[in-house]
């Protein structure tokens, strides 16, 4: 997830709040010193963290509260967004743009072209992806196994030691043949290296993008804007969007986004772990929703609806868990659609709590799902409609040694495999996977007035769920189920 640390300081400290009887100005001092250095951590500027500070008591101290939890909630999450809000307008790629990269060295900027081009074609919008990086040895085969690897178009030239005639032979190539997308990658470099900064101007000036963007790594930090500065002065302030990488990977990633969101180029999308699907346009209400463990319900019912076609077994997976069932069949039918989303955890990131849930048991990613699903494999009709034949059967020893050995997993996968179904049977217990299910699997869904899939007149209904899951109580619920989950 996203500044994980940085959320789960912000959760405890807004928590402990709201469970106080009596909510002196004293206590609110405390919560908001509590929030501003979790900010001081995740490497946010001193400058903003004073300002934020200032709103924050100018909002709460002194303040009669009518509903508490509600208004304090609320006045946190306006203010957070307002200094995450880059209030810049990205810009709009169009059926045949000419696109190009530049970025720091092992900045993930080649994985972010074919990221981009996933992301495009999930869109029904075609792309070819051309490796104009001829500095940095296996680019070019790194950007064609991707390519592949998604169902790319792919551009490259071996022979070729010249990325500006590459470049320019490959615009001319493919704008004369298709209307797709153009994703120019080029060599990763820095604002030291002037020879290459001359090549990069070069460059856009051969081939005339419509959009450049830049990647920058966010675990540098707020060295981010110094860099992002010097490439934007450099193509003559023409960067249309910047792509922040590696949110996953440190506590820096507040700084980054704090200090790009202050130039001139909007953050246009964000890329947080290796899978392809693991990249999307950055908003920064879904930023500010991660930051409080409040999750974007609405983002779960898109992604599920999209990725999982209605079937026979979700029908039964949704009337089934909608009455408080959930066997291994059930848990089955979960981890099929979640390998067909990439990630598990981009899903459990939507979700209110997600943070603590996760940090209370280790979330499983794609290689665990294939084993818990060979797991189920090798378990008997009856053993995976009654989970208590192997919970607390009298020979449920010789059952689970029976499934080990037909499935090669162990022991200790297979604890872990009972722990997470455990684990899921508690989220349905909340209500919140079962009024997922329903609401992105239900055939009851109309399509929007502008004719995709959208929810129609259920609108109403989707956000009043999502203003529930926002409530304090919910989530100390939801965290005390998870914890007793791994207490046993």
């Amino acid at each position: 997830m996203v500044l994980e640390q940085l959320t789960n300081k912000i959760i405890s400290s807004i928590l402990k709040l709201l469970n106080k009887t009596v909510t002196l100005d004293e206590d609110i001092k405390t919560t908001i010193k509590e929030i501003c250095n979790a900010l001081l951590d995740a490497d946010v500027s001193n400058e903003l963290v004073l300002n934020i500070c200032a709103k924050l008591k100018n909002d709460l101290i002194g303040k009669l509260f009518i509903n508490k939890q509600k208004e304090i909630n609320k006045i946190i999450y306006d203010c957070l967004h307002y200094f995450f809000d880059p209030k810049k307008i990205n810009p709009i790629i169009k059926q045949d743009s000419i696109i190009m990269f530049i970025g720091l060295q092992g900045s993930g900027k080649t994985t972010c072209v074919t990221k981009l081009g996933y992301y495009l074609k999930q869109r029904k919008i075609n792309s070819t992806v051309v490796c104009a990086d001829t500095f940095r040895a296996g680019a070019l085969d790194q950007l064609k196994q991707n390519a592949c690897a998604c169902g790319l178009n792919f551009y490259g030239n071996k022979e070729e030691k010249n990325p500006i005639i590459l470049a320019n032979d490959a615009i001319l190539k493919l704008t004369n043949e298709s209307r797709n997308v153009i994703i120019v990658d080029t060599s990763g470099r820095n604002k030291q290296c002037e020879e290459l900064f001359t090549e990069m101007q070069e460059i856009y000036l051969k081939i005339k993008p419509d959009i450049i963007y830049f990647v920058i790594d966010a675990t540098i930090g707020q060295i981010a804007i110094n860099q992002a500065v010097a490439f934007n002065n450099a193509l003559f302030g023409k960067i249309g969007g910047i792509i922040v990488t590696k949110l996953d990977s440190g506590a820096k990633g507040g700084g980054a986004i704090t200090a790009i969101s202050n130039i001139g180029c909007p953050i246009s999308f964000i890329s947080y772990g290796e899978h392809f699907e693991q990249f999307s346009e950055y908003d920064s209400s879904d930023f500010v929703n991660s930051l409080l463990g409040i999750g974007n319900l609405y983002k779960a019912y898109k992604t599920m609806e999209q990725t999982t076609p209605m079937s026979d077994e979700i029908k039964i997976l949704t009337n089934d868990t909608m009455e408080g069932k959930f066997t291994f069949r059930h848990f089955k039918i979960l981890l099929d659609q979640f390998e067909k989303m990439g990630s598990f955890s981009s899903i459990i990131n939507l979700l209110p709590g997600n943070s603590l849930i996760k940090n209370n048991n280790r979330i499983f990613e794609t290689s665990d799902l294939k084993k818990y699903l060979i797991i189920i494999d090798s378990m008997t009709e009856e053993e995976i409609d009654n989970p208590n034949l192997l919970l607390i059967s009298n020979n449920r020893s010789s059952r689970i040694k029976r499934i080990i050995k037909g499935s090669g997993t162990d022991k200790k996968i297979f604890d872990l495999f009972i722990l997470n179904m455990d684990k899921f049977k508690k989220l349905v217990s909340t209500g919140i996977l079962k009024e997922m299910m329903r609401m992105a699997m239900s055939e009851r869904y109309e399509k929007g007035d502008n004719g995709d899939n959208g929810c129609g007149g259920n609108d109403s209904k989707i956000k009043k769920l999502m203003s529930i899951m926002q409530s304090p109580q919910l989530m100390k619920g939801i965290i005390s189920n998870i914890k007793r989950t791994g207490k046993r």
